[in-house]
């Protein structure tokens, strides 16, 4: 069992822990305290990498809400299990 130390609030995680966590510098974690045990538990939280993420036109906000918009009400068919299903359901809207 590895051991640290609490200096102003921060705990030092010991390298070969973060190593085999895959923890990096600037890593986000969700902490929780489990009072019936006394365990603290660490959690990476996931986070969207800055080459993976795609910024917005306001246009392509507002496409966006107006689509969740429409599922949530029910305005979109689908799945589709194939293409002609698909063109089929589309012909017909």
């Amino acid at each position: 069992m590895s051991v640290a130390k609490i200096r102003k609030g921060a705990i030092t995680i010991p390298a070969e822990i973060r190593k085999k966590a895959h923890l990096e510098e600037g890593t986000i974690v969700a902490v929780e305290y489990k009072s019936a045990d006394g365990i603290i538990v660490l959690k990476p939280k996931v986070s969207v990498n800055q080459e993976d993420y795609v910024k917005l036109s306001k246009k392509g906000k507002m496409m966006i809400e107006e689509a969740l918009d429409a599922k949530k009400n029910g305005d979109i068919v689908g799945p589709f299990s194939d293409i002609e299903k698909a063109l089929k359901a589309l012909k017909e809207s």
